[in-house]
Formats: structure tokens, C-alpha cells, sequence
């Protein structure tokens, strides 16, 4: 990590250019795919997204759904992953998930459920900053500021978790582009 210091994002991207087939970065094993399913590597994706657009914000965000025996044999609890780049200046937002079933399926208004999403979120913020030291991750949570929703008892202990790890969170009415993204693709 020492070597980092002092290094700016473009000599990042061509260091990481040059070394992407070699053992510098950490794998994570999750399969990230673009809304077309080809696969992607993330980090080459995220530099080059970068390289073109070095203002663009990164954020990561989980959303769940229960899904029955219509999809599956059994009862299971699916999780969409996404990394999202907003541009600058921009409404447009380009994003890679990773869909993630588990079974048996977990109760919707679950503690277990839903810290799933933020486990997930950080994982995948964490990979990133630690294969790009120099860039910045927010983490968008599916929960809500409102406390009259159920989803409230876990923004404190969340938001608080991500920010002592140097995240930014973000939780509902607030930039919800990551989690916006994983709700459309958890649903299908």
C-alpha cells in the first residue's frame, strides 16, 4: 500500500494497464456482467471508465427480493450487486451487478436479510479500494431515514459501520443509484 502514496490516478492506470493478467490484484469471487451479460473485468472496466472520465463517481449498493418456486425449485432469496459510475454533470449512470441466490430463503422483514445487503456492499467497496487505492466509493443503502419504516432500525448501526471503514453511506431519500439499479434487476 506504501506505494501508493504520492501516486496519481493516471499513473494507477497504467501501472494497472500493464499488470491486469498478473497477480497484483486480489480477486473477489463474485462474477460482475454489464446489463447485456458479458462479463467484465471490474477493475480494467473501472480504470477505463475512469480514464475517460476521471470525475466519475463510483457507487456500490445491494438490494434483495424473495422469490418463489415460479423461478426456482425452492424458495430462495436473490441479491443484486451493483457498481454504478455516475458521471459528472450528468443524469447518465452506467452500472455492472453480480446476482447472488441463497437458500433457504431468508424472512423479508429480516435483520439477517437485510444486513446481507450492506455485507455485500462493503465487500465489493472494499475489493474496489483496495485494488485502486486512489479512487472514492460511496455505498448506497436500501434503508430508509423515514422511522416509520421497518428498513430504519439498521441505518445507524449501517451508516456508522461504513463510515468507520472511510465510506461514504447514503441511505434513503438520498442518491440511491446503485441500490436503485439492484432493485430493477432483483425484481425481474
Amino acid at each position: 500500500m506504501a506505494e501508493w502514496l504520492g501516486v496519481g490516478l493516471q499513473t494507477q492506470i497504467r501501472w494497472f494497464e500493464s499488470a491486469l493478467n498478473l497477480q497484483h490484484i486480489n480477486t473477489m469471487n463474485r462474477l460482475f456482467k454489464k446489463i447485456n451479460s458479458d462479463r467484465v473485468n471490474v477493475v480494467k472496466h473501472t480504470l477505463d471508465i475512469l480514464k475517460e472520465n476521471p470525475n466519475v463517481r463510483i457507487h456500490v449498493g445491494c438490494d434483495s427480493q424473495n422469490i418463489g418456486k415460479k423461478r426456482f425449485k425452492t424458495k430462495q432469496t436473490a441479491y443484486a450487486t451493483v457498481i454504478a459510475y455516475h458521471y459528472e454533470g450528468s443524469k447518465g449512470v452506467h452500472y455492472i451487478l453480480s446476482m447472488e441466490h441463497v437458500s433457504p430463503m431468508l424472512p423479508d422483514k429480516s435483520w439477517e436479510k437485510l444486513w446481507g445487503e450492506v455485507e455485500r456492499s462493503i465487500e465489493v467497496a472494499q475489493w474496489l479500494k483496495t485494488n485502486i487505492p486512489s479512487i472514492e466509493v460511496q455505498i448506497d443503502l436500501d434503508f430508509n431515514s423515514d422511522e416509520e419504516e421497518w428498513s430504519n432500525k439498521l441505518v445507524n448501526a449501517s451508516s456508522g459501520y461504513i463510515t468507520a471503514l472511510g465510506f461514504k453511506a447514503n441511505v434513503k431519500p438520498f442518491m440511491q443509484i446503485a441500490t436503485h439499479a439492484a432493485d430493477h434487476h432483483v425484481r425481474k
